[in-house]
């Protein structure tokens, strides 16, 4: 399996049945995961349920206080946003076949439109970002802003056992949006059987905890480079 090593703090990672035993890779290797040049791709069908687009599952043969929650005019704040990003739109209000179950200053939820679970919502911040492997340890706390809002959403629907939910991003190339989006499950324990896009310990699936993990093996930027970034 994956043969460099790192002086990072691993994270476990269990593959999907392709793969026959546990792997652990450190953090930094698990970001290199599913570049092409690295592996080699054999589809198997599952489905993205955030926007019914068919994915390929990947198996690799070789190494692998935001706000009060109230709804604001949009036009008011100039937002950092794509044109052409659905969820840009939907995070801002201007898609109107989209009704937000929360909306503060920064970050926006909706439901989703193929839910997994009884209750099934994505938390998307407002400004454009991309998918969850283009983060950097500063988004460490968008993730945990993120984390909060999703919870405070359930518990807004009528959701009081947090301890049976699940929070998660799919990893790249599985994400079928490129705007971040955190998904909110809940309860986590009557998520179908079927429902292999929100598998935990697999390679498309990161739970919040894993992603800060991740976020947090990185080594700080200096002020130049995070100017840059932005």
């Amino acid at each position: 399996m994956v043969q460099r090593h790192h002086r990072q703090s691993s994270v476990q990672i269990l593959p999907g049945s392709s793969l026959r035993r546990p792997v652990t890779i450190s953090c930094a290797a698990f970001l290199d995961c599913c570049r092409p040049q690295q592996h080699l791709w054999r589809p198997v069908y599952t489905r993205c349920c955030c926007c019914c687009l068919d994915l390929l599952e990947m198996s690799a043969e070789g190494s692998p206080q935001l706000g009060d929650g109230r709804k604001e005019d949009a036009a008011e704040t100039r937002r950092d946003t794509e044109p052409t990003c659905l969820f840009c739109k939907i995070a801002n209000g201007q898609q109107e076949d989209c009704e937000l179950v929360y909306q503060d200053e920064h970050l926006s939820s909706f439901r989703d439109i193929h839910p997994g679970a009884p209750h099934h919502y994505l938390v998307v911040p407002r400004d454009h970002v991309g998918n969850c492997k283009s983060l950097r340890r500063r988004h460490v706390a968008l993730v945990n802003e993120m984390v909060r809002v999703g919870k405070e959403v359930l518990q807004r629907q009528g959701v009081s056992d947090l301890s049976d939910i699940r929070l998660g991003f799919h990893w790249p190339p599985f994400s079928s949006v490129t705007h971040l989006h955190l998904h909110v499950l809940a309860p986590a324990s009557q998520i179908g059987f079927l429902r292999l896009a929100y598998r935990l310990n697999t390679w498309w699936f990161v739970t919040s905890d894993q992603l800060i993990k991740i976020l947090e093996a990185f080594p700080e930027e200096s002020a130049e480079e995070g100017s840059k970034a932005h």
